[in-house]
């Protein structure tokens, strides 16, 4: 939906696995395998609250993308950084960074 060519991005999608969490690490090992290392630090980009809670079991850092009320929806599971959408890439790259 962004527009970012993702074909020689490791990544995880619905159908690779449930829960989200399983989803999530699924992701997480196939950018590891990929860029050959572990990473410090995860953040996982959403825009339900069941991505939010997926995060916060996880212990990850989490960044909603929603406006109205689905941004309410992310803020009320836990959210605290929300994004109206990826256009502001600028934004985006700051949100992901941030700790």
């Amino acid at each position: 939906r962004a527009g970012i060519d993702i074909s020689d991005v490791p990544a995880a999608f619905a159908e690779d696995a449930h829960p989200r969490e399983e989803l999530i690490r699924i992701a997480q090992t196939r950018a590891e395998e990929a860029f050959g290392r572990s990473f410090a630090r995860v953040v996982y980009v959403g825009d339900g609250p069941w991505d939010v809670r997926a995060a916060a079991v996880l212990g990850i850092g989490f960044v909603g993308v929603a406006t109205g009320t689905r941004k309410a929806w992310l803020e009320q599971a836990g959210a605290r950084l929300v994004l109206p959408d990826f256009q502001d890439e600028a934004a985006f790259l700051a949100a992901i960074a941030s700790p």
